[in-house]
């Protein structure tokens, strides 16, 4: 059995974080791989990351936000746990990675998925999104579905640095059309774009994350999850609501903490209806054949929308935030999506993402 080694973002309360991580290590394994998931934390040297656990683990207080991200991460230990069982140590410096690939001796390690290689979030260590910490050629490095979360790269000053790790890499994929070109810019013309994990499974295997008993409601149910409220969404909201009928009552997800993740697949597998600024909430509304509405997110990246959306042929399922308002909601809710025709393209789509990932493993 080869063993295959994840590296992610590191993980806390981001509920597409977490599943799309789960969905990786589930498909891995059910391809019959050994599969091992890299703690990866934030960097801090020794005496700040002491300090900064004491912080953390402080009561009734909440320096810098320190405690309420402890807990909100806490919060989702049983789920990782159970659905990411076998996980390294925590990992923080260019040396915990190296001993680990040195014990585990992998067969590969991907990278992916989400924005990892986003500098935005990686400034502090970018290195170990590049595998900097594998040396010599018995490893593969494989990017799977990476994505730069912007149109560009936006440190400019180390692309020689960037250009030289991935020319080390086995496969180079994107999630996103536009990481293609930058990848082809770094010196990787065969990089393929394929999907998020969250689709490389089919939602069949998110079974596992519902309750056994039948849901039942009197009212239908207009599921939000918007990560970036302002006035004009709220207010294209109520418009929605309006057209779609007083039978129709908002749910709003928001960016609860008290909210499990298996309670949040769920609320998307029952929607009847569902408006999301959020990737991964968009990807749920397609994996469960939702009616949705998608409002770009230009702050968190809209590449990430427009190619998915573009791909399965439904562009015009996303309205610009800047774009809100009546005539714009009436066109999305009495234009229904076909979702025979999306799944069977997104069902071609899953086997070359799925072809691919194989294939570099292999």
């Amino acid at each position: 059995m080869k063993k295959v080694g994840i590296l992610t973002l590191p993980l806390n309360d981001n509920y597409g974080g977490m599943l799309q991580a789960v969905a990786l290590n589930g498909f891995l394994a059910e391809q019959g791989f050994e599969v091992v998931f890299l703690r990866n934390e934030y960097f801090r040297n020794k005496w700040k990351a002491m300090l900064w656990s004491f912080i953390e683990r402080v009561p009734f207080q909440n320096l810098k936000g320190a405690r309420y991200a402890y807990l909100k991460k806490v919060f989702h230990d049983d789920f990782i746990e159970l659905y990411l069982p076998n996980r390294t140590r925590p990992l923080q410096s260019e040396d915990d990675f190296k001993r680990l690939v040195e014990q585990e001796k992998f067969h590969a390690v991907i990278v992916g998925s989400d924005q990892v290689w986003r500098w935005d979030y990686i400034v502090d260590g970018y290195q170990r999104y590049f595998l900097n910490f594998i040396e010599g050629g018995e490893t593969r490095k494989i990017a799977y579905a990476a994505s730069f979360g912007k149109p560009h790269w936006q440190a400019p000053e180390i692309k020689g640095e960037v250009t030289k790790l991935l020319a080390d890499f086995h496969a180079v994929s994107t999630r996103e059309s536009d990481g293609i070109q930058i990848c082809q810019e770094f010196g990787r013309q065969d990089c393929q774009q394929v999907l998020d994990p969250t689709l490389l499974v089919g939602r069949n295997f998110y079974d596992r994350f519902l309750p056994n008993k039948e849901y039942t409601s009197k009212n239908k149910t207009l599921l939000t999850y918007v990560l970036d409220e302002h006035g004009q969404k709220l207010d294209f909201i109520n418009q929605v609501r309006q057209m779609l009928g007083s039978e129709y009552e908002i749910k709003s997800l928001g960016l609860q903490s008290n909210m499990k993740v298996s309670e949040w697949v769920t609320a998307f597998k029952n929607a009847d209806y569902i408006i999301t600024d959020s990737f991964h909430g968009m990807v749920f509304s397609i994996l469960f054949n939702k009616q949705f509405i998608a409002v770009g997110n230009s702050s968190r990246g809209v590449s990430r929308f427009t190619s998915l959306l573009g791909r399965l042929g439904i562009s015009d399922r996303m309205v610009d935030e800047n774009n809100l308002d009546a005539e714009v909601a009436k066109n999305l809710v009495f234009h229904k999506l076909n979702y025979q025709e999306i799944d069977a393209e997104l069902s071609l789509l899953r086997g070359q993402s799925a072809k691919f990932l194989i294939n570099a493993l292999e």
